[in-house]
C-alpha cells in the first residue's frame, strides 16, 4: 500500500480533482444553457403560435366584417333600388289615374269640366272666387302652375294642371276662405264630379292615390317632364343621337352599367328647394339619392306658415296646417348618361363648387358640393362616362360666348336667344333663384295709348344701368360712393347701389301670381302675401319705382318677353287691396297693350328684336356680362354694386367667425349675384341688316309684267 501511495502524487490528485470539478461546472453550465435555449425556443414557438392564432382571428374578424359590410351595402342598394322602383311605379300609376280621370279621359267629370277649366284660366273674375273655389256643385277645381319644360330658345311657355293647389289664407280673408272650403267639402274632389265611374276608379286606385299624395311638389314636375321626354324623344331632332348613345350604353355589361365610378355627398338645388344626399356616377346614369333624414324635413325646409294656407285638390293635402308647399317624399333622381348633352362648371353662392347637367330633352339638374375639387371631379367623371358629353369649363364657356357673339353680330341669332345663351354661359339658371336669368328693360314708355317702335324716344338708354337712368337719383348714388371712398374706417369697398338688379326677391316679385313662385313668395314674406301696395301690380308703377327709388334698380326676367300668363291672376289669388281701396288681381298693363297680356308680351318682344335695340344692346351687355362689369369702366359708367355680389369677392369657407360667415352668406343669398364676366373687351355692335335680295336675280318668277 505504501508503494502505491508513493506512485500517486498528491499534486496530480489535486489537479485531477480540480479538473473534475471544472468539468462538472462546465457540464452544469452547458445543461443550464441548453435548458435556457430550449425554454426560449419554446417561448418563441408559443409566441409564434399565439401570434398566428391572433392573426387568424383578426383575419377571420376582418373577413367577416368585410362580408358583413358588403352584405349591408348589398341590402342597402337593394332596398334603395326597390324604393326607387316603387317611387317610379307610384308615379306611373298616379299619372295613369290622372289621365283616366282628366277632362279628356274616359272617367272625366261629366259636367262642368270644360267650363271650369276655361273660366279658371282667366283673371279671377269668372266662377272661380278669390279663394280658388269653382262655382257649381260638380265643377272640378282646375288650377295651374308653370311647366318646367323648355323649348329650343330656353323658354318655359306652357302651364300644367296643379293637382295640389293651395287656398292661401291670410288673416284678412281667413273667415271667408274657411267658410268657402267648408261649403265645398261635400261637392266632390278636384277633377271629378262624383259619378259612378269616378267612384269606381277612386276605389281601384285609392291606395295608389294615398301613396302618391306624399310624392307631390317638385317630384311631380320632374317625373311628368321625364315621362313627356320619353314619349317625345323619338320625334325630337336629337332622337337619332340619343338612340345611338342608348345603344352604346346597352352594349355595356351589367357589371359595367351598375359599377359606381364615383360617389360623393352633394346637394340637389332647384327653384323650390335644396336636398342634401349623395351623388353616384356610373357608366349608365348619374344618380342622386336624398338622405333619409330629408324625408322628415323636405316640407319644412320648403316653408310653412303655420296656418296661412290650406291644401285642396281631392284630399291629397295634409290638412289646413300643412304649410305653403306640398310635401314631397321623392328621394331618387336619375339622369341617364345617354341623354346628357353638356356638363357645366357652375357657381353656388358665388363659390365654384357646383355642376349643372344639361340633357338632350332640354331638362337640367344643378348639383352643389362641399368644395371645388369634388365638383371638378364629378364634372370630369360625367364627361368621361360616354363619348359626346361636352365639358364646359371656364375656357370653353368664353369660347362659346365668343361664337354666340359672332352669330348674333351676323344676325344668325335673335337678340332673345343671344341673351339667353349669355345668361347660361355666365352661370344664370332657373334652378337657382339667386342666379335667375336677367333681361333688360328696353322700353321707357308705359303710359301712352300707343307705342311707336320706330321712335327711338320710347326706348330706354341701354348704355346706362337702371340706377343711372334718372339724373337726380344718380347724384345721390355718386355722393354715396364718394362718401364711402373717403371714409377711412369703411370695412368694405365703395359702391353705388346697395341693392342689385337681379335677386331671388326680384324673381318672386314678378312671378308671384304663378305657382310654384306663389308659395315661395309667401315663404319669403313669413307665410303671407306682402302688403298690396308693395306687390307687382302695375308695369308703369314698377318702371317708375325703378327710375326714382334709391332701393330699386332691378332689371327684368325672360318671362316679360315670352310668357304672358305670369301677368294674369289665373288662380284667383286673394292679393288684398291697395291703400286707395282698389283690389289687386291681374297686373295693370300699359295702355298700348289694350288690356291683353299677350299683346304686351308681343310688343315687348318686338321691341327687343327691333333695330333700335339691336344697335344699342351691346352696351347693356357690357354692363352685365362684359368690360363695364368691373374695374375703371364700371366706375365711369356708374355700375358698381356691393362687393359681396361679385365672384371671388369673398371666400365664405375661410371666414372663421360664425356671425360674419352667416352675414356674408345672407348677403349673397338674398341680395343678388353678379353674373360671371364673359367679355374683357368692349362688345361690338350688331351688323346692319342685309339689303333685300334683288327679285330680278333671285326670284324672277315673282315679278309680274302686267
Amino acid at each position: 500500500g505504501g508503494g502505491l501511495r508513493g506512485l500517486i502524487s498528491e499534486q496530480k490528485a489535486a489537479a485531477a480533482a480540480a479538473e473534475e470539478a471544472r468539468e462538472g461546472r462546465r457540464m452544469s453550465e452547458a445543461r443550464r444553457s441548453a435548458a435556457a435555449t430550449a425554454s426560449r425556443a419554446t417561448a418563441d414557438a408559443d409566441a409564434r403560435e399565439c401570434a398566428a392564432e391572433r392573426a387568424l382571428r383578426e383575419h377571420r374578424r376582418a373577413s367577416l366584417a368585410s362580408l358583413c359590410d358588403r352584405e349591408r351595402q348589398r341590402r342597402a342598394l337593394a332596398r334603395a333600388a326597390h324604393e326607387e322602383e316603387a317611387q317610379t311605379l307610384d308615379r306611373r300609376w298616379l299619372n295613369l289615374q290622372r289621365e283616366l280621370t282628366g277632362e279628356s279621359g274616359p272617367w272625366a267629370a261629366p259636367t262642368g269640366g270644360a267650363e271650369a277649366s276655361s273660366s279658371d284660366s282667366g283673371s279671377g273674375s269668372g266662377p272661380c272666387s278669390a279663394s280658388g273655389l269653382a262655382s257649381g256643385p260638380n265643377a272640378p277645381l282646375y288650377k295651374w302652375k308653370l311647366d318646367k319644360s323648355e323649348d329650343s330658345s330656353q323658354r318655359c311657355l306652357r302651364l300644367k294642371r296643379n293637382y295640389h293647389w293651395v287656398a292661401y289664407r291670410d288673416d284678412r280673408a281667413l273667415g271667408r276662405t274657411a267658410s268657402a272650403l267648408a261649403g265645398h267639402e261635400g261637392s266632390g274632389t278636384a277633377g271629378g264630379g262624383g259619378g259612378d265611374d269616378n267612384d269606381a276608379i277612386s276605389k281601384a286606385v285609392g291606395a295608389i292615390r294615398r301613396r302618391g299624395a306624399s310624392a307631390e311638389g317638385e317630384a311631380e314636375e320632374e317625373d311628368e317632364a321625364a315621362a313627356r321626354a320619353e314619349a317625345e324623344a323619338t320625334a325630337a331632332a336629337t332622337a337619332a343621337a340619343a338612340a345611338e348613345a342608348e345603344r352604346e350604353a346597352a352594349e355595356l355589361s351589367r357589371e359595367d352599367r351598375r359599377k359606381v365610378l364615383l360617389s360623393v355627398p352633394g346637394t340637389l338645388v332647384s327653384a323650390k328647394r335644396t336636398v342634401t344626399g349623395r351623388v353616384d356616377i356610373s357608366r349608365a346614369a348619374v344618380h342622386f339619392t336624398a338622405d333619409k333624414e330629408e324625408d322628415s324635413t323636405l316640407a319644412s325646409s320648403d316653408g310653412g306658415d303655420g296656418g296661412g294656407a290650406s291644401t285642396s285638390g281631392g284630399g291629397r293635402g295634409s290638412g289646413p296646417n300643412s304649410g305653403e308647399l306640398p310635401k314631397s317624399k321623392k328621394r331618387f333622381w336619375r339622369w341617364p348618361t345617354a341623354r346628357i348633352d353638356e356638363v357645366h362648371h357652375a357657381r353656388y353662392r358665388l363659390q365654384n363648387v357646383a355642376v349643372e347637367i344639361f340633357l338632350t330633352d332640354r331638362r337640367s339638374a344643378f348639383l352643389a358640393f362641399s368644395d371645388r375639387r369634388a365638383a371638378r371631379e364629378v364634372a370630369a367623371r360625367i364627361a368621361a362616362s360616354r363619348p359626346g358629353v361636352t365639358l364646359m369649363d371656364r375656357r370653353r364657356k368664353l369660347e362659346a360666348a365668343a361664337r354666340a357673339q359672332e352669330r348674333w353680330r351676323r344676325r344668325d341669332l335673335s337678340t332673345f336667344d343671344y341673351l339667353m345663351a349669355l345668361n347660361t354661359l355666365a352661370g344664370r339658371t332657373r334652378n337657382d333663384l339667386t342666379q335667375y336669368p336677367v333681361f333688360p328693360w328696353v322700353l321707357s314708355d308705359y303710359t301712352s295709348p300707343e307705342v311707336d317702335l320706330n321712335d327711338p324716344k320710347v326706348f330706354r338708354d341701354l348704355a346706362k344701368p337702371v340706377g343711372a337712368l334718372h339724373p337726380p337719383r344718380l347724384r345721390q348714388f355718386i355722393e354715396r360712393y364718394q362718401l364711402l371712398a373717403e371714409d377711412p374706417d369703411a370695412l368694405a369697398p365703395p359702391f353705388h347701389y346697395g341693392s342689385h338688379y337681379s335677386s331671388s326677391g326680384t324673381v318672386l316679385f314678378f312671378l308671384l301670381r304663378l305657382e310654384p313662385f306663389t308659395a315661395l313668395g309667401r315663404q319669403l314674406q313669413g307665410g303671407r302675401f306682402d302688403h298690396a301696395d308693395r306687390l307687382f301690380t302695375s308695369v308703369a308703377r314698377c318702371w317708375k319705382a325703378c327710375l326714382e327709388s334709391t332701393a330699386d334698380v332691378k332689371e327684368l326676367i325672360p318671362e316679360f318677353y315670352c310668357l304672358p300668363e305670369f301677368l294674369e291672376n289665373s288662380n284667383g289669388l286673394d292679393l288684398g287691396a291697395r291703400q286707395d281701396g282698389a283690389g289687386v288681381g291681374d297686373v295693370e298693363l300699359p295702355p298700348w297693350a289694350h288690356g291683353s297680356a299677350h299683346e304686351f308680351v308681343r310688343v315687348m318682344r318686338e321691341a327687343l328684336e327691333s333695330e333700335t335695340v339691336s344697335a344699342r344692346i351691346h352696351q347693356w351687355i357690357d354692363l352685365v356680362f362684359g368690360s363695364a362689369q368691373l374695374g375703371p369702366e364700371a366706375l365711369r359708367r356708374h355700375n358698381v354694386f356691393h362687393h359681396l355680389t361679385y365672384e371671388g369677392s369673398v371666400d365664405v369657407d375661410a371666414i372663421a367667425d360664425p356671425d360674419a360667415r352667416a352675414a356674408a352668406e345672407a348677403q349673397i343669398i338674398n341680395f343678388g349675384q353678379t353674373p360671371a364676366q364673359l367679355f374683357k373687351k368692349a362688345h361690338p355692335r350688331r351688323a346692319p341688316p342685309l339689303a333685300p335680295l334683288s327679285p330680278l336675280r333671285h326670284a324672277p318668277h315673282a315679278i309680274s309684267l302686267a
